[in-house]
């Protein structure tokens, strides 16, 4: 029973640990973004996804855009909504939409590591153009039409209690780059985030695009 309340303990403070980190994470994520670079999406996705504990779950990285961007906060939001989608997306039990809670640094199972062992079974995630921007789509179990927007605030709770900050820093992260980001149903009855208004960079002439010239073509 001993060893018992000494997991339970650990487990919560590895829970903390991970708060507080996305806590920083949160506030750092909302400042404006005063310079960028050319970001090669295609080469990000692929970094984030290896960054992230996946299980069994399947990504299609579908994009060839380079796009003017804050790397560094680029990786956060795509590391959070694979952790979302792989925690949280075909999970069919689950008592509500969550945004993702991290991964504890020790090799202790975390809370976010059981709903990975329960989430990620055949699960696709697929990354890919759209006009104007990309999106991060998944065959999971999706999120009710009216909670939608809800999943992107601050502290989103879910009906168990459990809350997290993962989706809100997506937000703040979009919001910094003066980009818009859009919750919808995946084509395989999923989620899928919709990130738009964004500057391209062509890879070899470097020029920029606004609403008025080409848009990213999927």
């Amino acid at each position: 029973r001993d060893s018992e309340h000494l997991e339970t303990a650990a487990r919560a403070m590895d829970r903390m640990e991970t708060l507080i980190d996305r806590t920083l994470t949160l506030a750092r994520s909302g400042h404006v973004i005063s310079e960028t670079e050319a970001v090669d999406l295609a080469e990000l996705v692929d970094s984030c996804w290896e960054a992230v504990p996946t299980a069994d779950a399947t990504l299609e990285n579908e994009v060839t855009a380079v796009i003017d961007a804050d790397p560094d906060r680029l990786r956060h939001l795509f590391e959070n909504l694979f952790r979302n989608s792989v925690e949280h997306g075909s999970t069919g039990s689950r008592t509500g939409p969550d945004d993702s809670v991290g991964h504890g640094s020790t090799g202790r199972q975390s809370p976010s590591e059981d709903a990975l062992e329960r989430g990620s079974a055949n699960l696709t995630i697929r990354v890919g153009e759209m006009s104007e921007g990309f999106y991060v789509a998944d065959d999971g179990s999706g999120i009710p039409s009216e909670k939608r927007d809800a999943v992107l605030d601050d502290g989103y709770t879910t009906t168990d209690g459990e809350g997290g900050l993962g989706l809100a820093i997506v937000q703040r992260i979009v919001e910094a780059h003066g980009w818009d980001i859009d919750v919808t149903e995946s084509d395989g009855g999923g989620t899928r985030f919709e990130i738009t208004d964004i500057t391209r960079t062509d890879s070899s002439e470097k020029d920029t695009y606004t609403r008025s010239k080409t848009p990213i073509q999927p």
